[in-house]
């Protein structure tokens, strides 16, 4: 069950969605059961939750990733926030007004929302690493799973 709400928390207002599973069990998006013993509260920024909202009403999937969802996990306060999606970047250039192509190559494009900004990348597998940063070449998949295989999620 989800339950929203809007907050202000830290002069920002941010999108609370609180997950509550009965059985205390739940499905993370790697398919990893995990056991909750208390409804688990994600802090999402109303500009991050209008972006993956319009990508979805467009058709496509769109998750936040990486260290916004390890630092929700911690109880802390993201800084950034980056979405994954289903689209492609040409793609999410059309949907957004005011894109930047920050790492088009590798599928990511910023999607810029007042004076803020969010990385918003297409689902993809990255081949060989030159800088252990990023990958020389990559390819893009339209599997979630297959995106977060490649996501470093170390707390």
């Amino acid at each position: 069950m989800r339950n929203y709400k809007d907050e202000l928390i830290n002069n920002r207002l941010v999108h609370e969605c609180i997950l509550e599973n009965p059985s205390g069990l739940c499905y993370n998006r790697f398919s990893q059961l995990i056991p909750w013993r208390y409804p688990m509260k994600f802090h999402i920024p109303q500009k991050v939750n209008d972006i993956i909202e319009e990508l979805m009403k467009h058709g496509y999937e769109a998750y936040a990733v990486g260290g916004c969802v390890r630092d929700m996990i911690l109880g802390r306060i993201p800084e950034d926030w980056d979405i994954t999606t289903s689209a492609t970047p040409q793609e999410v250039k059309k949907i957004f007004r005011r894109t930047v192509d920050t790492g088009i190559q590798h599928g990511t494009v910023t999607v810029l929302m007042e004076k803020e900004h969010f990385e918003v990348t297409t689902y993809r597998l990255d081949g060989v690493y030159e800088d252990n940063r990023h990958p020389k070449e990559v390819s893009f998949t339209s599997s979630l799973t297959e995106d977060l295989k490649r996501r470093d999620f170390t707390i």
